[in-house]
């Protein structure tokens, strides 16, 4: 393999352990995602429907396949070639006639299947047609705008531009005091009218910054924490050794140096 994001996923497919099991019909599978895919076979539910014709499909990439063929079988021949022809599980994340696909910002023209995430059309793009690179891309080369916050302390006056360093702040200054929520934790809690903000947070202003892409694989990032953040978990061994992830005992301390 020419790139370690090929070997990889190769390694995934084929030898990692079928721990999925369906409780319908017992097969197993490699992945939840696939897994879900194959739950699909079991149930009657249909919620992708066709604009067109009215025609319902239980997965999206069916209806994907169905537009191709039978509404828009002109824009197939002229597409798809050998090369880019789609495996039949191709699942793609928003797809609708020719006139809703327009309406996004990303979109992939070869497929026409508009993304309503930028890292949406990124992973698209490197999963199905990996000889297109993402600075070829002119949607891909527009500025991120990226929102910025203020996280204040609850148990003083104290505010700060990142959550990490409000995080220092509190065990050092507060300590045995409840730690705020985190915004990936308050995604999963209910909001309901009149409840407080669990994460203490409040969005300021938006910043445009450049894409930060790493070196190893296509993934592009906001910041360049994000980043390093992507490369510690997936490519770690090879970062220089001063770049790998740290203790925690040793990030605590250097986070309350920070505070």
């Amino acid at each position: 393999y020419v790139e370690y994001k090929l070997i990889r996923k190769h390694i995934r497919t084929f030898h990692c352990g079928k721990n999925h099991k369906c409780i319908n019909c017992s097969k197993k599978f490699p992945t939840l995602d696939k897994l879900r895919i194959h739950e699909l076979s079991h149930s009657e539910h249909r919620q992708f429907l066709c604009a067109n014709c009215g025609k319902q499909f239980k997965r999206k990439d069916k209806l994907s396949e169905h537009m191709r063929k039978i509404h828009y079988p002109d824009k197939e021949k002229i597409s798809t070639t050998p090369r880019q022809k789609h495996p039949k599980n191709f699942v793609p994340k928003v797809l609708g006639n020719v006139s809703g696909y327009t309406q996004f910002v990303y979109k992939c023209h070869i497929c026409i299947v508009g993304f309503k995430r930028r890292g949406m059309l990124v992973n698209h793009l490197a999963n199905r047609h990996p000889d297109i690179s993402p600075d070829s891309v002119p949607e891909l080369n527009l500025p991120i705008l990226k929102a910025t916050k203020d996280y204040y302390c609850q148990y003083c006056d104290k505010i700060y531009k990142s959550s990490s360093k409000r995080k220092a702040h509190i065990l050092k200054n507060h300590p045995g005091a409840k730690l705020p929520l985190s915004n990936k934790q308050m995604s999963t809690v209910s909001s309901l009218p009149g409840q407080e903000n669990g994460t203490y947070s409040q969005t300021v202003g938006s910043v445009t910054t450049n894409p930060q892409g790493c070196q190893w694989c296509h993934k592009q990032y906001a910041s360049k924490a994000k980043l390093l953040q992507h490369q510690r978990n997936k490519h770690s061994h090879l970062l220089p050794k001063s770049l790998q992830v740290i203790s925690k005992s040793v990030k605590l301390v250097y986070m309350q140096v920070l505070a």
